[in-house]
Parts: structure tokens; C-alpha cells; sequence
């Protein structure tokens, strides 16, 4: 809990700082420290929409020098974290990925990873020993970070890109999530049966429950950006049939409405 609560802290509340030359696809840097003595450097791979990611994540506790890695697959249910404030030094070192190139790093089809959180080898194999003896000999992210860098280029698996992945996951993208399926199919010139069979097997999720998530967190920024946000508008914007369609399929991921969902955001800041 206490991870998760500083991953989505930091997610959530802390800016990008500067983009990596090497994965202009997949990764930022930025630190984030608390007010206590929690310190924590992070290494992320970018992703627009908060929803759809899959995090690894190293975690470092320096006074019993013990390690953990895992991955936490994407989500598609709502949770709730609350602050954690600790007096014990801690170092974090997580990344973060596009729901389209995870396949691209994993040893194993990602079929089923959703809403999972596991020992980082099942997917990963050697990970966790890597950032263990990297952590242990490092403590700031400048460090970290080029050494990241050449893990990462060695893990990356580019024979495995798939290009009706790639095309099917900008037209969702692009359409803000919601191009309906037949289109997304007819812009990949790929049949329903076999983009979804890719889909499920690289990315772990159905084309409509991606597109689904990309829409919902389309609206969620509206939401949290616009001084005032006329559901109205967002229905006819994101193509829901009606008021309560929109709503309740927002409760469906965030657990509430969007006007009590933007209250809560705003008074934790």
C-alpha cells in the first residue's frame, strides 16, 4: 500500500522534467521526495493515460537492506491509497510503460496480467537480481538512469512489433477511444477475430476495453482541467448515448462521479 501510494503521488502530482534521447517512445525521467525522509528516485516510462499502464518497480529498504521487485499489470479497477509517511529511507526505482510496447520487454505474452501485481521474474526474468545489486551500489537517479538505460536497450525485443498493434493502438489514441471496433479494423485492414487475438495475447486486453479506458481517461482530464465541466458537452465529445451512460461507466474505473471525483483530486492538493 505504502508503494502504491507514493507511485500514484508521484504519477499524479509531480512534473516530467526531461526526456530520454534513447526511448523517445517509453520513458521520462523525474525525482520525486516527500516531507519526510522517504527519498525515492523513479525512473518512468511515459504514458499518457494514467489507466493504462504496467509499472516494474524495485524497492530498496536501507535499514534491514532488503529488495523487492514486482510488476503491476494495468488496472481496470478502481482503488483507493492512502498517504503513507515513514521515518525510514527508502529508495524506489520504477518503470513505467505504453500498454502497446510492454510485449516488447516481457518473456511472456501478456494475455493474463490484467490487474495483477507479481514477482517482477514472472515477466521479467533477471530483472529483479539487476536492479538489486544496481540499487545496492547507486543512490541518485543521475546515476541510475544510464545504467537503466543500457538494461533496458538490451531487454528491448523489437522483432516482436507488430504493426496491426501499433496502427489499431494510434487509431484508439487518436480517436480519443472511440472509434468503434469495425473502424479500428478497416484502418488496420485486419479482421475482428485477429486484432483481437493480438490485442489479448501483446497487450492483455480486448480493443474495446482499451478503447473503453483511453476514453475514460479522456474524459477524467476534462474533468480535472476544465473550470467548469458541462457533462453535456463530454457526451456528444466522447460519443456516449447519454448522461447516465457516461457517468456510470466513469464510476465503473474511478469508483465515483466526475464532480465528486474532481472534489476529492483537489482536496488533497
Amino acid at each position: 500500500m505504502a508503494v502504491l501510494a507514493m507511485l500514484i503521488f508521484a504519477f499524479l502530482t509531480y512534473p516530467i522534467l526531461t526526456l530520454v534521447e534513447h526511448f523517445p517512445l517509453y520513458t521520462k525521467f523525474f525525482v520525486e521526495r516527500n516531507n519526510s525522509e522517504v527519498k525515492m528516485s523513479l525512473f518512468l516510462v511515459f504514458l499518457m493515460f494514467i489507466i493504462l499502464i504496467a509499472v516494474f518497480w524495485g524497492w530498496l529498504d536501507y535499514r534491514t537492506n532488503r529488495f523487492s521487485a514486482n510488476y503491476c499489470g494495468m488496472n481496470d479497477r478502481p482503488f483507493m491509497a492512502s498517504s503513507v509517511v515513514e521515518t525510514t529511507l527508502y529508495s524506489c526505482f520504477a518503470i513505467r510503460f505504453h500498454f502497446w510496447a510492454i510485449h516488447l520487454f516481457a518473456d511472456y505474452h501478456l494475455r493474463d496480467s490484467l490487474n495483477i501485481c507479481i514477482d517482477s521474474d514472472v515477466y521479467f526474468h533477471g530483472w529483479s537480481g539487476f536492479f538489486e545489486d544496481m540499487m545496492s551500489k547507486t543512490r541518485t537517479i543521475k546515476e541510475r538512469i544510464p545504467i537503466a538505460e543500457q538494461f533496458l536497450l538490451s531487454k528491448l525485443k523489437i522483432h516482436k512489433s507488430n504493426n496491426n498493434v501499433l496502427n489499431a493502438a494510434y487509431s484508439i489514441l487518436n480517436s480519443k477511444g472511440t472509434i468503434p471496433i469495425k473502424d479500428v479494423c478497416s484502418y488496420t485492414a485486419v479482421s475482428q477475430r485477429q486484432i483481437e487475438r493480438l490485442f489479448l495475447h501483446q497487450i492483455g486486453m480486448s480493443v474495446k476495453k482499451v478503447s473503453s479506458l483511453v476514453r475514460y481517461q479522456h474524459v477524467w482530464q476534462d474533468v480535472a482541467y476544465s473550470r467548469e465541466f458541462d457533462i453535456q458537452d463530454a457526451v456528444v465529445k466522447y460519443g456516449y448515448a447519454d448522461q447516465s451512460h457516461l457517468i456510470n461507466e466513469f464510476k465503473k474505473y474511478h469508483s465515483m462521479t466526475p464532480i465528486q471525483a474532481k472534489k476529492r483530486a483537489f482536496k488533497q492538493l
